[in-house]
């Protein structure tokens, strides 16, 4: 019985073999695999990937291990299952097998399922370019699929990594590309492809890593057909803790202000920071286009720091002005440099309305009086003219009032101008209106009452 039952188990895997068929996929063809194939040529530290497939010609699931011995030859992460795979009856299941040969010469490696030779592999090196990694204490020699590690380093500094590419062959080498990926990566730089390579020579080329963010970051470099992996990592520098200044220190509607951002003590880092000013109103509004920078027109505004100094600098100036708008409420600056965000508030209190211009025109029965302004509690509700004769007196019946509650609180119910309006009064005179050569207008909030000098009517 115990030659029997050895007999079975000798059996078990040239049975399993049986049942099952090997292919190459080439140009998404099946090409049957017989006891040896050549993968191909490649160079030295290059990878060639071979698609194959295997059958299952049975009527029921198999468990298939598999492995490939031989130097040179393994199976990539990417592509392929983990080992062993049921493969269901009359089901195929598809892998990647990785030749990467290290040193000149032939290769070959046994591809064995269960066990069992499938099929002998056979690969050259072909002569090829190397390239190396060039640093204090020597060179280290880089593989396809290697990754060069920049480390860290801080968002606007540099790390550069230094490479060598080299013929060891007898014959001169062409090298058709050389080319980098990745936003936080520059170059290369010192050498550009197609260049060839005489026999012994060598030709260097360098990368920089200058990340312009936080966080990892990675890209690839491919020399000709070999793709290495590059990674660094960004770090935000420690900036010293910014300051907003702002001048004048008390602040009304309808002004121009300065603002300049200091640090507690020198950077030691030349950088970029951004101011962003922000109204939070105490009326209604649908906004305040007023409140900006001037600068850059908006409500944001970039600045530098630089390595050894202790104030920011808004491109040429050590301030930025802005305006403070025509609404009341509360404007809030934010200083954003590296990982600091600091604020400073300023009040914009509510105040009687302020008249920027007055403007008559004359018409044949009367006048038509233009007043521009603003009014930051938005509480307007009552304007009066008051008309002058060529002796400076006030012509009958006086001051001329009324209500204009309703029409400015409609007015700025619907604007998005802030505080701004422009108010039109027409007048019809009766008698000769060029008698009449002056007006005042007043305008009343809940804050007061505005008057505005007496001014001509042309």
């Amino acid at each position: 019985m115990k030659p029997a039952l050895l007999l079975a188990l000798l059996l078990a895997p040239w049975s399993l073999a049986a049942e099952l068929r090997l292919f190459a996929i080439v140009d998404g063809i099946e090409q049957p695999v017989g006891e040896s194939y050549i993968v191909g040529s490649v160079p030295i530290g290059d990878s060639l990937d071979t698609k194959f497939r295997i059958k299952n010609l049975s009527e029921s699931e198999l468990l298939v291990p598999i492995n490939v011995a031989g130097v040179g030859f393994h199976f990539p992460e990417e592509g392929n299952p983990k080992w062993p795979v049921v493969i269901a009856a009359g089901g195929t299941l598809d892998f990647y097998i990785r030749f990467t040969p290290m040193t000149p010469g032939s290769f070959s490696a046994y591809l064995n399922i269960n066990g069992v030779r499938m099929t002998t592999l056979y690969g050259t090196a072909a002569a090829g370019v190397t390239i190396s990694l060039v640093h204090d204490s020597g060179k280290t020699s880089l593989n396809a699929g290697d990754t060069i590690d920049f480390g860290s380093a801080v968002i606007g500094s540099k790390v550069v990594r230094r490479f060598e590419i080299a013929n060891p062959a007898g014959v001169a080498l062409s090298v058709n590309r050389l080319a980098l990926t990745g936003e936080a990566f520059r170059g290369p730089s010192g050498l550009a492809a197609p260049f060839a390579l005489d026999p012994g020579r060598t030709a260097s080329f360098e990368v920089t890593f200058e990340p312009a963010k936080a966080g990892l970051a990675e890209g690839s470099l491919a020399l000709d057909s070999r793709i290495f992996v590059l990674r660094g990592f960004g770090i935000e520098p420690d900036y010293p803790q910014p300051r907003i200044v702002i001048e004048p220190g008390v602040l009304r509607g309808g002004q121009q202000a300065k603002v300049s951002v200091q640090l507690d003590s020198a950077s030691r880092y030349d950088g970029e920071g951004e101011l962003a000013l922000e109204l939070k109103p105490s009326v209604s509004t649908k906004g305040d286009p007023a409140v900006l920078f001037l600068a850059s027109g908006a409500k944001s505004i970039k600045f530098r720091v630089a390595a050894g100094l202790d104030a920011a600098r808004f491109g040429d100036r050590a301030d930025a002005e802005f305006q403070t708008g025509t609404t009341a409420g509360t404007l809030v600056l934010t200083a954003t440099l590296g990982k600091h965000t600091v604020q400073s508030q300023a009040e914009i209190p509510p105040a009687a309305v302020v008249v920027n211009d007055t403007r008559i025109v004359r018409s044949a029965t009367g006048f038509e009086v233009r007043v521009t302004g603003f009014d930051t509690s938005r509480t307007a509700s009552r304007v009066a003219f008051t008309f002058y004769d060529r002796d400076f007196n006030v012509v009958p019946p006086g001051a001329i009032s009324t209500d204009v509650a309703g029409p400015f609180r409609r007015y700025f119910d619907n604007a998005d101008l802030g505080g701004m309006f422009l108010l039109r009064a027409v007048f019809q005179v009766s008698g000769d209106p060029l008698k009449i050569i002056a007006v005042v207008a007043e305008l009343t909030n809940a804050h007061g009452a505005t008057k505005t000098d007496r001014v001509g009517i042309p």
